[in-house]
């Protein structure tokens, strides 16, 4: 997927949760090779946000705490890892 028209506009990734396997989208218009969020680090933050949708996580308050969840790429952890908090709440709902 690459388009920046609505209602892509501004999203760079999105998960859909469907029956027997979840859709995962990266928009490569903001994603690819030379694009604002083009380089690796930015691609592994977005894929592993979009995977913790997959988990079943829900986006975190950024007031909050620190979170690879967090629901804007600015106060995400810039080198896309999950942090304590987020691994803490991994375990705390898949043990």
């Amino acid at each position: 997927m690459s388009t920046t028209r609505p209602p892509w506009k501004g999203v760079l990734g999105r998960w859909k949760g469907m029956g027997g396997t979840d859709l995962l989208k990266l928009n490569k218009a903001y994603l690819g090779p030379g694009k604002e969020y083009g380089d690796r680090q930015s691609r592994r933050m977005i894929a592993a946000h979009e995977l913790g949708h997959a988990l079943g996580f829900c986006h975190k308050n950024p007031r909050r705490y620190r979170s690879l969840m967090a629901p804007n790429t600015f106060d995400m952890p810039s080198n896309g890892a999950p942090t304590a908090r987020d691994r803490r709440n991994y375990h705390a709902l898949w043990g």
